[in-house]
């Protein structure tokens, strides 16, 4: 198992890390360092910073700039609704399940 910690990812967007150099600080697979990062994320450990990335930025790293947290929101509330979006048909032909 991996040893990871989120020490490893630095604040400051100026030390972003790649998600490939996390992995190998890890010692672990990409995928692998994607559940360890969405881990750290969920877990609120009482401090100020929030693990934050960009679609359009080089990598992780914490911040307390209310800015880039709002802005990071935003981004990933706006995958949550793209990535939900085909339930809405899936969940009405279930309900209709036991139809022909």
């Amino acid at each position: 198992m991996a040893d990871y910690n989120i020490r490893d990812i630095p604040i400051g967007e100026e030390n972003a890390i790649t998600r490939k150099r996390l992995a190998q600080i890890w010692g672990c697979s990409d995928r692998m360092a994607r559940r360890y990062i969405s881990d750290l994320r969920a877990e609120d450990n009482g401090d100020e910073y929030v693990i934050v990335s960009h679609s359009s930025g080089r990598g992780y790293y914490r911040t307390a700039d209310r800015e880039k947290i709002q802005h990071f929101v935003n981004e990933m509330s706006k995958r949550a609704r793209n990535t939900f979006r085909p339930l809405k048909k899936a969940r009405r032909l279930l309900k209709g399940a036991g139809k022909p």
